[in-house]
């Protein structure tokens, strides 16, 4: 075996050992509450959602669950990303600090064959109801709140601030509110 093949099979062994003891899963979340806890009855491979509003669950001993999606509130990837789920659809919960911002991909079928489309969201909180992230959306919820208006009006408009790594409508919301 040559020296860098030998060091790239001991990195993947290295890696995988350390995700293993950070306790990475994949989690059905019943609640946002469970965001913050990991529990070791929530240690699943898979998570799959299975047609007539079901979900199948796969654990480590390939034992298959069946769960109702009524139940869950959303589940959380092996990697950390969270989903939650409304409305029979999965919302990526793309930054949760102080509002939450979420998005949603899918695929269009146009002539000349398919093309993703992703729509934003925000809600006040992670169990509050998503509200689809526009400007006149924006005005709307947060009509009571003339400084947050006021400096998001005085920004170019713009999602996503790639230099802060950061949603603008957080940062602004941080600016405003001080926390």
């Amino acid at each position: 075996m040559r020296p860098f093949s030998a060091f790239v099979l001991i990195l993947l062994f290295v890696t995988a050992c350390q995700t293993e003891k950070a306790g990475f899963r994949n989690r059905p979340l019943r609640s946002s509450a469970e965001m913050t806890t990991i529990t070791s009855d929530t240690n699943y491979l898979r998570i799959r959602p299975r047609a007539g509003r079901k979900l199948l669950l796969i654990d480590k001993q390939k034992q298959r669950q069946v769960a109702s999606l009524d139940t869950l509130w959303g589940y959380e990837t092996k990697a950390g990303t969270r989903y939650r789920y409304v409305k029979k659809t999965y919302y990526k919960m793309e930054e949760i600090s102080p509002l939450t911002i979420y998005s949603n991909t899918y695929d269009i079928q146009t002539a000349n064959g398919s093309v993703s489309q992703t729509d934003h969201y925000f809600s006040r909180n992670p169990d509050s109801e998503l509200i689809a992230l526009s400007k006149r959306n924006l005005r709307r919820t947060f009509q009571n709140d003339p400084a947050l208006l006021e400096k998001l009006a005085g920004r170019r408009w713009r999602l996503y601030d790639r230099k802060a790594k950061r949603y603008v409508l957080n940062q602004v919301y941080e600016e405003v509110h001080r926390m």
